[in-house]
């Protein structure tokens, strides 16, 4: 079985692009954060949250949820490094690391198909995952 922390680095893929993106601007003011939610269907996952906990310094945790595309967007975040996670129906499910630029977006997809491993049948890999999430209970990230 491979360990939760490896099977989150598996399930983020990050691109960080500084101009326009998402719709964005590159001539705002302050960095922006967007990108879409796949689900484990392949589809779009509708509703799902994703957290942006600053890691640098303390500052409240931000939420956005995604849309009925999938998509999800945080506007004017502060620069600085965070930890994006993922989450659906309450359990992390994926994880990024990213350091937000001075300007532009930066653009982070989350592919929840990945999360079924080579190896792992569908249910072992819910059990693993919902494990995972009783592990880190109490973190709010």
């Amino acid at each position: 079985m491979i360990p939760p922390t490896q099977l989150i680095a598996a399930v983020a893929l990050t691109l960080v692009t500084v101009g326009s993106l998402l719709g964005g601007d590159s001539k705002q003011a302050k960095p922006s954060v967007g990108g879409t939610v796949i689900g484990e269907n392949g589809k779009p996952s509708v509703d799902a949250e994703i957290r942006a906990l600053r890691v640098d310094v303390k500052a409240p945790l931000i939420v956005a949820r995604t849309d009925s595309t999938g998509r999800y967007a945080m506007a004017n975040l502060p620069v600085g490094s965070y930890s994006l996670t993922a989450c659906v129906d309450g359990f992390p499910l994926s994880r990024a690391n990213i350091r937000t630029q001075g300007r532009g977006w930066t653009k982070v997809d989350f592919d929840l198909r990945l999360a079924t491993v080579e190896g792992m049948g569908r249910m072992q890999g819910e059990v693993s995952l919902h494990s995972f999430a009783a592990t880190v209970k109490g973190n709010p990230h």
